[in-house]
């Protein structure tokens, strides 16, 4: 890991501490992956990813990998819920695990994703009930996050439950493409960070 690296991870590991609010400027997939082992070290029980197909870059990082094997092997009610945009393509290693569970999302479900950060493609996470992390340009990896928004992760958790339950019951009819599994850097300054939701990335 490089010094910016390690600096960058000492700066997340302080706010989860630290239980900050601060907006976390997050870009860049090293630096992606990186939030994502910070949030999943401070997470007890649930996670919730909503993503294009569970197959980036950052989704292959050791330091995720790492990060997330240790959340769903270390909490005896860890929960990884998994909704995509296209069609899953989540690792075998995440799939062979009981406690983990994918869906392809409905189209008009996706559709009010998009429209309430009004981004025509974006991801993001909800780690328990405060933590999140938001990608709005899903090509680059530029997102931000915090360790400490109730607000923003309760608003973000109805719009996933919502599909996640239009999703589920679909596939109880036999008619979703789901599966059921087991289981660019950006400154380290939070200065003046303006939250980019109202883009229109082109990915």
């Amino acid at each position: 890991m490089t010094i910016e690296l390690k600096a960058y991870e000492k700066f997340l590991r302080h706010l989860a501490e630290t239980d900050s609010t601060d907006i976390i400027s997050n870009g860049g997939k090293h630096h992606a992956a990186l939030l994502y082992s910070v949030l999943l070290d401070n997470t007890e029980s649930e996670v919730r990813i909503f993503c294009q197909s569970g197959a980036s870059e950052v989704w292959h990082d050791p330091r995720f990998e790492e990060a997330m094997t240790k959340f769903l092997d270390n909490n005896r009610f860890a929960s990884l819920k998994v909704l995509t945009a296209g069609e899953p393509a989540l690792d075998s290693k995440w799939t062979d695990r009981p406690n983990v569970t994918a869906y392809h999302i409905k189209e008009d479900d996706k559709l009010k994703i998009y429209d309430h950060f009004r981004n025509n493609r974006c991801n993001f996470a909800v780690f328990d009930s405060k933590r999140y992390r938001y990608e709005y340009d899903c090509d680059l990896f530029k997102a931000y996050g915090s360790f400490n928004d109730a607000v923003t992760a309760r608003e973000m958790i109805a719009l996933f439950d919502s599909a996640f339950l239009n999703a589920l019951a679909t596939d109880v009819t036999g008619s979703s493409d789901s599966a059921t599994f087991n289981g660019t850097d950006l400154n380290l300054t939070l200065d003046n960070y303006d939250h980019p939701v109202a883009t229109n990335s082109e990915e």
